[in-house]
């Protein structure tokens, strides 16, 4: 007797798919960084080491926002860890949020970002721009957010672009630009070492408005912005803030950076992370709300508490969504 079969249907919602091919993706990129981490241990292709030429940064920034870069009359913190335990507290949360790129699958955390799919903040497939700020040598999240539907814009002045424009896909572009708060020029030494060879680029600077300008988005309105700036982004937020630049943004993904405090005299480390929370703040007159930090484990970026034996990392990934009214 023959028993009646019956068939199953599965069906798929348009994020389902996506995170399905991701979760393919991602193992993809990993074995093909696993090898190519591989083939640079065997000699088998050449390493690039970039080094800064000695520069100094002397921002000069408007009277309007010099405001933003002070401490406050009455400190909010007593001691240096109420600074990244006031970090690490969300502001809001996300029930669908998405590691996306990055090197995670070598035990270390590099490059990701977190990208959230809730409803009221979710990019929409072939309606969403990217701005990514500082690719380095690793570009898994720009092509994942082009493989999601979103035109993807990339900027970096420290890499050598005419290789990586071979390998851009149909909605990504990409800019020789990096991202201040003024426009300046400094040259990057990239040494390769195979060939004993250096190679000068000249890394030019500008500000958020007229990087737009310059590639013709004035009026764009860029729902995901990430910034890995090295720093600068306690130089570039209070402009942006200034000139009411992050409308439009939905998402706000930065990597922070407070290693300057590493280097201050003890009794100035807390006025420096005061500052820091000033311009953070801000952030919240805007709209946005913390979501997601996770700390980056550096040795040299590690500031060692004094008289204690422990130290704090100072450099994190944190995302923000617009969840609130402009204030």
């Amino acid at each position: 007797m023959l028993r009646k079969m019956s068939s199953v249907r599965i069906q798929l919602s348009p994020l389902s798919g996506y995170l399905i091919t991701l979760a393919l993706y991602s193992g993809y990129m990993c074995l093909s960084s696993l090898r190519r981490d591989r083939e640079f241990l065997q000699g088998e292709q050449f390493a690039g080491v970039m080094q800064d030429n000695d520069y100094e940064r002397n921002i000069v920034m408007p009277k309007q926002i010099k405001r933003y870069a002070r401490s406050l009359d009455h400190p909010r913190f007593h001691k240096v860890d109420d600074f990244y335990t006031w970090m690490e507290s969300a502001e809001t949360s996300c029930r669908k949020m998405v590691r996306i790129g990055g090197t995670s699958c070598q035990r270390t955390f590099d490059y990701d970002k977190m990208v959230c799919f809730d409803p009221d903040v979710a990019l929409i497939p072939k309606n969403c721009t990217v701005y990514s700020f500082g690719i380095g040598h690793d570009q898994t999240f720009d092509d994942m957010m082009n493989h999601y539907g979103c035109d993807v814009y990339m900027f970096d002045p420290t890499i050598n672009y005419t290789d990586l424009n071979r390998n851009l896909q149909p909605r990504e572009k990409f800019f020789p630009l990096g991202l201040d708060a003024k426009h300046y020029s400094i040259n990057h030494n990239v040494e390769y070492l195979e060939s004993n060879t250096t190679e000068v680029i000249v890394g030019e600077y500008m500000t958020y408005d007229r990087i737009q300008e310059a590639i013709g988005h004035q009026n764009k309105t860029v729902h995901y912005l990430k910034m890995d700036i090295e720093n600068a982004e306690w130089e570039v937020l209070p402009y942006m803030f200034h000139k009411g630049l992050l409308s439009g943004t939905l998402q706000l993904a930065i990597e922070i950076h407070t290693m300057d405090i590493i280097k201050l005299p003890k009794d100035e480390v807390i006025g420096k992370l005061e500052a820091y929370w000033t311009i953070l703040q801000e952030l919240e007159k805007q709209g946005f709300h913390r979501t997601h930090y996770r700390p980056n484990i550096v040795a040299d970026t590690m500031y060692h508490v004094p008289g204690e034996n422990r130290s704090i990392p100072t450099c994190a990934e944190v995302l923000y969504l617009r969840r609130g009214p402009v204030l």
